[in-house]
């Protein structure tokens, strides 16, 4: 009998870890040029906007790529995975 697939937060960071850490890897191999013409000591802040309506999914992808990127980045969710949101609405 095939064996399900585990679907508990910790199996999804675990495979999202491992999804992000070989499209950094593909994407930016051995290093970005263009970013290091940026200060690494400079912080920005961003937000996402929905520009429809949605429901979002695959934030532990997005946490992912991001911490791995800069282990000290902070993200908030404004809308939780499964959530719905809005045109104009801040995810």
């Amino acid at each position: 009998m095939k064996k399900s697939f585990d679907f508990s937060a910790e199996a999804l960071a675990s495979l999202a870890q491992a999804d992000a850490a070989r499209a950094l890897a593909e994407d930016i191999g051995t290093g970005d040029l263009t970013a290091g013409l940026i200060d690494p000591a400079r912080q920005a802040r961003a937000q996402v906007m929905a520009r429809e309506s949605a429901v979002i999914c695959g934030s532990a992808w997005v946490e992912a790529t991001v911490l791995q990127l800069d282990p000290q980045a902070r993200l908030v969710w404004h809308v939780k995975d499964g959530g719905r949101c809005e045109a104009g609405q801040v995810v």
